[in-house]
């Protein structure tokens, strides 16, 4: 059992979507995921089975793509069957607006590290995204009995990187199915990242 004064966060990137292989921003918007996302999260339990990871509780954003990533996993690992899971709005990815559903490369700001680029056309801020997957976060880490498996988005770990290292600007590659590891001590009720893995290259 995870010490009660810090446990970890295994924090992962869905796998591939139509949208992402098309290059076209989803937000809170959906799609199915690929034959390639697919096998990144059988990837991502290969991961998870090599550290002995056994988690006490499985979170997966409202997001359709989030939620078969995680599927797919507990599919593969037996040992993951009886663990609870359940749907995380802190999870979600940022809503980006009007510009949901369109082309990355006709955006007029980086989807990656919009800032208040999303908010211009009805979507959140950086600011927003932060304060709802921190918020969110330390309070699921400060209920948790052990350590905690949550599948959530690109954008939504980017902004939670740079909240954590201010000034950052995230800089690991936020890859469909990496894993970032992340240790939560509950002395001082934070998030530190400790180790980022890489999806495998296919």
């Amino acid at each position: 059992m995870a010490s009660t004064k810090q446990r970890l966060l295994y924090l992962v990137r869905h796998g591939e979507t139509q949208s992402n292989a098309r290059g076209v921003l989803q937000g809170a918007l959906d799609s199915p995921l690929t034959r390639r996302g697919r096998q990144q999260a059988l990837d991502v339990a290969a991961a998870l089975r090599a550290r002995n990871v056994l988690p006490a509780l499985m979170l997966a954003s409202p997001q359709g793509r989030a939620q078969t990533t995680l599927e797919i996993i507990r599919e593969a690992l037996p040992a993951l069957k009886g663990v609870p899971a359940r749907i995380e709005p802190c999870l979600a990815e940022m809503n980006y607006g009007t510009c949901q559903g369109v082309p990355l490369a006709s955006l007029p700001f980086d989807p990656w590290m919009p800032k208040d680029g999303a908010a211009r056309f009805g979507g959140e801020t950086g600011r927003e995204v932060q304060l709802r997957a921190l918020g969110g976060l330390l309070g699921v880490m400060d209920k948790a009995s052990g350590n905690v498996l949550a599948v959530s988005h690109g954008t939504v770990m980017s902004h939670l990187l740079e909240a954590l290292e201010p000034g950052s600007e995230a800089p690991l590659a936020i890859e469909n199915g990496c894993i970032l590891v992340l240790s939560y001590s509950q002395t001082d009720r934070s998030l530190a990242l400790i180790e980022s893995v890489a999806a495998p290259r296919r």
